[in-house]
């Protein structure tokens, strides 16, 4: 791109991206990285569209997730070792998809576990 360039990036409905001064390698890695955490618009238990993002401090790590406002499931995502970005948790530690795309709504013990799927649906 040339000097003095902008390029702006719709990632959802409320969200655009606007890139200044950058080439195309530096757009696409931006690109990227601000849409897998802003381009998850779509809580994948309930298909609402009311997300809050959260962002909370605890100790020595930091958390971050997307929650859904209709059906109170969140998507955390964890953090790269190298390089500090955020990924969506969308597999178990055994490395199986979870379903519903890796959103969970908390349940009270003694009700079938501390988190399960939000909405039973298939892993996508």
């Amino acid at each position: 791109m040339a000097a003095n360039t902008k390029l702006s990036i719709r990632l959802s409905d409320d969200i655009s991206l606007t890139l200044e001064n950058t080439n195309v390698k530096g757009a696409i890695a931006a690109i990227e990285e601000f849409a897998t955490y802003f381009g998850n618009s779509e809580c994948g238990a309930c298909q609402g569209t009311d997300m809050q993002y959260i962002h909370r401090h605890v100790q020595d790590y930091d958390f971050y997730e997307i929650r859904c406002r209709g059906c109170g499931s969140k998507l955390e995502f964890g953090e790269t070792k190298v390089g500090n970005k955020l990924f969506p948790k969308r597999k178990d530690k055994e490395g199986n998809y979870l379903v519903d795309g890796g959103w969970t709504k908390y349940q009270p013990q003694g009700q079938q576990g501390a988190t399960a799927p939000a909405g039973g649906g298939d892993p996508f």
